[in-house]
């Protein structure tokens, strides 16, 4: 349904397994777009003795003062499963303001429909959108088998008071011949001419109405139509066919689509549906998943203008997930010709094609029969040719064409015309074994004398990443929300003249939905761009939000920014107060050289404190201006910096932090007292930096630990690929968490084809590491929920040169722990001739391709099954004075096959004696990124690459041991990672 500003999924879940089975719940999605959708919590869960064995399917209905209702079956609480009832069960909303509609009771009055005793108690469920007739009552309808004769009825109901005292019509509104139960019923108006829905309460002249039934087989089933004349006085519909489960049936989809449901959109007035893609491998390979059945695209919904079937089409949204295009005219198809459509994705692609017959009368006449016709289609699939066909498609087809899936057309000569048939035909769809390949097809209702054959293809290859392609700003939580802001060109992938802030919100950092931009140029002091910045919670618990703006004449000043309405949970809308810019370049600063305003503290004189990312003119130096304020609107710039550096240049995405001196719990931005210490990170020379010190707000003064060098020896969030970075407190959960830029290391020209250039690494958590010295960063627990199949090994020995490949989950997109010792490492070991190790030393001497005593070992992730590419995440051990050196590193030397890729070795050391400690390693791999956290967390590696063979289900893992020694693998443990709901659908 729609509903204040959002479109509601509700779908039947079970939270233990893929599979269908006692204590199924209402999973609930929420999207403003109806493509890029955010999990909430469930909407109903078993919790009544009427639903306590499972909540059904159902539907929502809006009632006349805009309060919407669900109806859906419950299964009541009977110890044997046999006498186990289905009942309707009545949910309403705990806080209808709630656009999210996060919450739901169920009344006292519950159940409040009940099967009768000519209905079979197991056959009674998935009640319909309720309609309000002319004389005030409500309706519905609810799919039911007969006791005694077995035949499938929709039952219909009426209601005098807001859906709550039910009663039961005398007759069915339909009753079926087939002995078949009728499913998710569906009954609605359509109009007769136009494309516009309306709402289901609609009975006039210039409506029909349709009513779909789910009828369920072996494999899936079907949902089918008819269409007729329904009035609301007697309660009487006249279908101009009758229902049959046959092929002569009207079916809303002819391949694997099931119980389907369709709602009126209010907001673009449109009919919408949308079904379940039924599973065609195995209960192994759903376990394996980790669900069974997917959502089909949303699709509108219209009468033909014959008035005998429904139209249907892709909402027009689809549209915008639309990138790069290839067009081809007036081609010539010769008889058995085929070419290939390169230039997009082919495994995630939108076709549209049409075909015209230039000679039609040559095609040989057959007899008038449709089993003639089914027999051509259905029996012999597209392997058996025609005159005319077959002629079409070919999608996720192999280089070999051993694997394809041939969507096609077939033109037969009839008595008094042609039939166009239609057809998919999945014989050769996989090489797989123990998976349903099974023709397709129908009739189309066109003469092709008169009309192109056309065709639309929606090519969907379920391959998803489980992170979002952003880069990002000032996040919060607030009321229940994660807040991700981010920077963001709404004209083209790279950074530009109109950049604004994007907004997507999140329960659990991991599901995001996307909503409008926060901020756009609007006025004087940001007309020509939103650039980065900080949110700032204020102690009355409302957000605000300090911005960079690029004024009139293009000189960047600090912009303040509030909701419109802080009561709302999604902070949808923002204001620009009067009186800003409220902090402009300092004269010793460059009008190009002042942004990134932080998060803003508060010191024990009740000032407000903020800092801005500056450069001094005419010198290399970078510092961090602090301002002051008393009410968060006019600000002064303190005497001198908070610190600055001669040798690094302009420093950017300030952050400026406390955090705890014991634990890992994270600390608002204002606390300062003995237990903490404060971290200074700044962004320069594509690395983010960091010093750990002491912060005096009485003084204002910041003493660091170290000073930034603008060398190998600066402390780094990531040692790898990672930029611009952006901390904030959880209150929900007492953390710091960081999040960063990982940036491209391809073309322009690929960005565009993309449509977008950076992604967002994974939410980290950080705290103090126990020498006080360095920060420890860990993948947020919430990551752990996309974990799916699991292997797992114990101790192995890995003998010098040795490989071994983990199989059994999906290398492509994995989690993977790993620990190793070293049992013999008093022995000979190679020697540094320097006590130092820097980056510099890694990058030079160390990949890994060069062996060494003990290492290189590690991972080789999205590995090509020839080893042709691969991305090794190794360790090497050097004897260095009285102990040793671990060096961890990431060698993207092999990590594609593709030209123009920027492939580095990136590495650090990390602070461990592996004498008295085990070398650990997670690695994230998502399709193109990894990224590698060393020691528990000490150190941080992120690669981008670019596998053009590693992909999917080609890319590999492996364990290996490149060095002379044999290390031992102590523990292994590697999930499949599933998809997370994120704002893109690009993969």
């Amino acid at each position: 349904m729609y509903y204040k500003g959002f479109y509601h999924l509700f779908y039947q879940h079970n939270p233990l397994s893929p599979e269908f089975s006692r204590s199924i719940i209402w999973g609930h999605s929420v999207s403003q777009d109806m493509v890029n959708w955010i999990q909430l919590p469930p909407a109903l869960s078993p919790s009544e003795s009427y639903d306590i064995n499972s909540c059904w399917s159902g539907s929502a209905t809006i009632l006349p003062d805009g309060k919407p209702v669900i109806l859906y079956t419950g299964i009541d609480n009977q110890e044997r499963r046999e006498d186990r009832r289905q009942v309707t069960v009545l949910a309403v909303p705990k806080d209808a303001s709630d656009p999210l509609l996060r919450e739901w009771v169920k009344p006292k009055q519950n159940p409040v429909m009940d099967p009768s005793e000519d209905v079979l108690h197991y056959c009674f469920r998935d009640p319909t959108t309720a309609w309000l007739g002319q004389d005030g009552r409500w309706r519905v309808l609810i799919g039911a088998k007969e006791r005694d004769s077995r035949r499938g009825v929709a039952l219909l109901y009426h209601s005098t008071d807001e859906c709550v005292q039910w009663t039961r019509y005398q007759e069915p509104l339909l009753v079926s011949q087939s002995n078949e139960m009728l499913e998710c019923v569906d009954f609605f108006p359509v109009k007769l001419t136009g494309k516009e829905g309306v709402d289901t309460s609609v009975n006039n002249a210039s409506v029909r109405h349709v009513l779909k039934v789910s009828f369920e087989e072996e494999l899936g089933g079907k949902d089918c139509y008819v269409i007729g004349s329904y009035c609301s006085e007697t309660d009487r519909f006249v279908p101009d066919s009758e229902l049959t489960y046959t092929r002569a049936a009207l079916r809303y989809d002819d391949g694997w689509f099931y119980a389907s449901k369709s709602f009126f959109d209010s907001a673009k007035n449109r009919r919408i549906n949308w079904g379940w893609v039924v599973e065609t491998d195995s209960r192994e390979d759903d376990i394996e998943k980790g669900w069974a059945g997917l959502l089909a695209l949303p699709r509108q919904m219209w009468l033909d203008t014959s008035g005998k079937r429904l139209m249907q089409w892709p909402i027009q949204e689809i549209n915008n997930l639309r990138t790069r295009q290839v067009s081809f005219h007036n081609r010539q198809l010769e008889g058995g010709s085929m070419f290939e459509i390169t230039g997009i994705t082919a495994a995630q692609a939108d076709v549209e094609v049409t075909f015209d017959l230039p000679v039609l009368e040559d095609n040989p006449r057959i007899r008038d029969s449709t089993h003639v016709a089914d027999a051509v289609l259905f029996n012999r699939g597209n392997s058996l040719g025609c005159v005319y066909g077959p002629f079409g498609l070919l999608a996720l087809a192999s280089n070999d064409l051993s694997e394809q899936t041939a969507i096609f057309f077939k033109i037969i000569r009839r008595e008094n015309g042609y039939s166009v048939i239609m057809g998919s035909d999945e014989n050769r769809s996989s090489l797989r074994d123990n998976v349903h390949k099974i023709p397709h097809g129908t009739f189309l209702d066109i003469d092709p004398r008169h009309e192109k054959i056309s065709l639309r293809c929606l090519v969907r290859y379920i391959w998803p990443s489980f992170r979002c392609y952003l880069l990002f700003l000032g996040p919060l939580y607030y009321k229940g929300f994660y807040h991700l802001f981010y920077q963001h060109n709404p004209l083209n992938p790279f950074f530009g003249d109109i950049m604004v802030w994007g907004h997507s919100v999140s329960q659990d950092l991991v599901n995001w939905i996307k909503l409008e931009p926060a901020l756009s140029p609007s006025v004087p002091s940001d007309i020509n761009s939103c650039w980065s910045g900080s949110t700032t919670i204020l102690p009355d618990g409302k957000p605000v939000i300090l911005y960079t703006g690029s004024d009139t004449n293009k000189h960047q000043v600090t912009v303040l920014a509030e909701p419109k309405d802080p009561s709302d949970p999604l902070l949808r809308e923002w204001v620009k107060p009067k009186g800003n810019p409220v902090m402009v370049p300092p004269s010793n600063v460059p009008v190009d050289c002042f942004r990134d305003p932080t998060t803003a503290w508060q010191g024990h004189d009740g000032k407000w404190r903020a800092l801005v990312g500056a450069k001094e003119k005419d010198s290399n130096k970078g510092m961090a201006i602090l301002y002051h304020s008393d009410d968060f609107v006019q600000w002064t710039k303190f005497l001198v910096p908070l610190l600055e550096s001669q040798v690094t240049g302009m420093w950017e995405c300030v952050d400026f932090f406390p955090v705890a001196v014991t634990g890992k719990e994270g600390l608002d931005t204002s606390v300062n007292n003995s237990s903490v210490r404060h971290v200074l990170k700044t962004s320069y020379g594509g690395n983010d930096c960091y010093v750990i010190g002491t912060y005096s707000s009485e003084t204002d003064v910041f003493s660091a630990d170290s000073e930034f060098t603008n060398t190998a020896e600066d402390l780094r969030y990531d040692y790898g690929n990672l930029f611009a970075s952006k901390a904030f407190f959880d209150s929900a959960k007492n953390r710091r968490i960081s999040w960063g830029w990982i940036m491209e290391r391809d073309s322009n020209e690929d960005d565009i084809v993309k449509g977008w250039a950076g992604i967002m690494a994974i939410p980290r958590e950080i705290w103090l590491e126990k020498s006080g010295k360095k920060l420890m960063q860990w993948p947020v627990e919430e990551i752990n929920n996309l974990r799916a199949k699991n292997v797992s090994l114990d101790s192995k020995q890995l003998e010098g040169g040795s490989i071994l490949e983990i199989s059994g989950i999906t290398a492509s997109q994995a989690d993977i722990e790993v620990a190793f010792d070293l049992p013999d490492l008093e022995n000979d070991t190679e020697a540094l001739d320097s006590e130092e190790v820097d980056q510099a030393t890694i990058i030079d001497g160390y990949s890994a391709s060069v062996k060494g005593f003990y290492g290189p070992f590690g991972l080789l992730a999205l590995a090509s099954n020839d080893l042709s590419e691969h991305t090794a995440i190794f360790f090497r051990v050097i004897r260095r004075g009285n102990g040793y050196a671990v060096l961890m590193c990431s060698d993207e030397s092999k990590s594609s096959l593709r030209d123009n890729i920027e492939k580095a070795t990136l590495g650090t050391s990390l602070d461990i004696d592996p004498r008295h400690e085990k070398i650990s390693l997670r690695c994230l791999i998502d399709h193109s990124v990894i990224e590698s956290y060393g020691g528990g967390g000490r150190s941080v590696i992120t690669s981008r690459v670019y596998p053009k063979m590693a992909i999917g289900e080609e890319a590999r893992l492996y364990v290996f041991n490149h060095g002379t020694k044999a290390v031992t693998m102590s523990s292994l443990e590697a999930w499949s990672m599933r998809k997370a709901q994120i704002n893109s659908n690009e993969t």
